[in-house]
């Protein structure tokens, strides 16, 4: 994927695990299995762990950010 394509929108509102099995030394790796940690209710400690890191990320991005303040409008800013 080319960066100047990324578009976040074109992506699945989802969290997926994806295991992988090594081919050898320097050939690569294959998808074993792929599944979603949302539906089922699976590893709620790792749900944990990306919802604190999402908290830290956003605090990072809105620090100095008054509570009443529109983050709407940050978020043009962000993407420009």
């Amino acid at each position: 994927m080319v960066i100047r394509q990324f578009d976040p929108s074109d992506f699945d509102e989802d969290i997926l695990v994806v295991q992988v099995r090594g081919l050898g030394r320097g050939r690569g790796f294959e998808v074993v299995d792929r599944y979603s940690i949302l539906e089922g209710g699976s590893h709620p400690e790792l749900l944990d762990l990306i919802s604190d890191r999402v908290a830290i990320i956003y605090d990072m991005l809105y620090e100095g950010v008054e509570p009443d303040e529109d983050i709407n409008e940050f978020d043009e800013d962000l993407t420009d």
